[in-house]
């Protein structure tokens, strides 16, 4: 009874220790995919502060251009001659101006529209940096986890190993064939209880059970049973 005990309970903690051995990857998943949604994020954002940045440059490029052309108008009225040619010139002159307040006032619009994207990006990039160094902190840790379960894992079927290799070799075969089926193969019995499926066993058979002569399964989810003096961990 008392191998049959320790092994449940070293089965126990292999089945935790398998279970924590597939949960930790999904942590760095979990991690991964929000890093690489708020990457999309800022990725948009990013891309739409570029385009309004080339904007702006283009249009700051288009007003010097215009500037020197107005400089340069104005000073051609000085040596025309005809009215004609006046009037053709004070009109590009009104044009350019016109133009020149158009386009000001765009670049005045864009200035705006990019301090507010940057005030939007910075935080958002101190964040992604954030993240990003998270999920390098974070695989870290999961891999020195990993490696450690692994290696629990390991030690505990050593263990299981040899605590049923004490038991008889019936009891081993029972106890390896119920194992592919269900965790614990073996359940522990208090006050006439099965631990596991909860149900009242038959007086009798308890009663053989106390005995301790024979290992006896449980009627209903068909675990090997036992009765341990110390609880289970």
């Amino acid at each position: 009874m008392a191998d049959l005990s320790k092994a449940v309970k070293i089965s126990i903690q292999i089945q935790e220790n398998k279970e924590k051995l597939e949960s930790l990857p999904y942590k760095v998943r979990e991690i991964e995919s929000e890093l690489q949604d708020f990457q999309q994020s800022y990725q948009s954002k990013k891309e739409l502060f570029d385009q309004e940045e080339t904007q702006k440059q283009t249009l700051i490029r288009k007003l010097e251009e215009e500037r020197q052309a107005f400089v340069e108008k104005e000073q051609r009225l000085n040596s025309i001659k005809t009215q004609k040619e006046f009037q053709a010139v004070s009109r590009e002159i009104s044009n350019l101006k016109n133009s020149l307040k158009d386009d000001e006032a765009s670049l005045e619009t864009l200035k705006t529209k990019l301090e507010d994207l940057n005030a939007e990006l910075s935080p958002l990039g101190e964040k992604l940096q954030n993240l990003q160094a998270q999920q390098q902190e974070e695989q870290g840790k999961i891999a020195n986890d990993l490696q450690e379960v692994e290696t629990n894992i390991e030690n505990l079927e050593k263990e299981l190993q040899e605590t049923l290799a004490a038991l008889p070799q019936e009891i081993q075969q029972k106890y390896h064939r119920i194992a592919a089926v269900c965790q614990p193969p073996a359940a522990l019995v208090v006050e006439g209880t099965c631990q596991e499926c909860f149900i009242q066993l038959p007086p009798q058979l308890f009663i053989e059970l106390q005995r301790k002569t024979e290992i006896i399964a449980c009627p209903s989810c068909r675990r090997l049973l036992y009765i341990d003096s110390i609880d289970p961990e």
